[in-house]
């Protein structure tokens, strides 16, 4: 505000100056501001209220309009709630009333969740603990909802956007549905029993002072292969290391 005071006479020290009443004066809305300045709806119906702070704080009329640009994709309600419609973008603008020229907005988008696992069929060993990771994700940031149809076969440990912690239990089959609002994939999982075999019947005969290694092999194949690649390890064991004394892996000594 800008006051402009006359005074009688010449102004001089003598003279009495005229006071001026500003008890009647307000301080007027300068700026908006709305945070987050953009915000991203993962699921159609839900609904988000941003922060808003309407500067000075002292202004005296705090009142907003808020609009939507598509209120087919988003709407607001008179305290700033906003929710999603459909698919789509659009700007929430929220008005000072005082003064119409000031003004704050909000990006709003709506997508439809997108959920694919990279792998659709996986044979797992019981016992064994791996994470399915997922091909899409979209948003990104997103948590889908997950679970097992067999939960003696198979157990969900972690569920993040990089993927879906399993453990196997038991032999047998179980599918992972990972969904949220229309999006599903399945992830279909065969559990099978984890095997050691030796390649050669009992008794096997020693020699005293050498060293003979035991001839075994790991089913099922995809043990077999995570054996062979040193992910799967198996501990050796020897009931009476004075007769029969374990080297390394299945090396023994008579």
């Amino acid at each position: 505000y800008t006051c402009t005071v006359y005074f009688k006479g010449n102004a001089s020290a003598e003279e009495n100056s005229e006071s001026v009443d500003n008890s009647g004066l307000t301080d007027r809305v300068t700026a908006i501001e709305i945070t987050p300045s953009s915000y991203i709806f993962d699921l159609v119906g839900d609904t988000f209220t941003p922060a808003v702070k309407v500067l000075p704080i002292s202004a005296n009329n705090k009142e907003l309009v808020w609009s939507s640009s598509n209120p087919l994709v988003a709407t607001v309600d008179k305290f700033g709630s906003i929710k999603a419609i459909s698919e789509g973008d659009c700007i929430i603008t929220a008005t000072s009333v005082e003064n119409p020229d000031i003004s704050a907005t909000c990006k709003i988008s709506v997508m439809q969740p997108v959920i694919e696992f990279a792998t659709k069929n996986k044979i797992m060993y019981d016992g064994e603990e791996v994470i399915l990771l997922w091909k899409k994700l979209i948003p990104n940031s997103m948590i889908p909802n997950v679970v097992s149809d067999n939960t003696q076969v198979l157990d969900i440990i972690e569920v993040n956007s990089i993927g879906v912690r399993v453990r196997a239990k038991n032999r047998g089959n179980v599918a992972v549905t990972a969904s949220k609002a229309k999006a599903t994939d399945v992830c279909n999982i065969s559990v099978e029993e984890l095997k050691i075999t030796f390649g050669a019947s009992s008794p096997l005969f020693f020699y005293s002072g050498f060293n003979d290694p035991i001839p075994y092999s790991v089913s099922p194949s995809h043990a077999s292969l995570l054996h062979s690649q040193g992910k799967l390890k198996i501990n050796w064991s020897s009931s009476d290391e004075n007769s029969l004394k374990h080297v390394s892996d299945n090396l023994f000594r008579g």
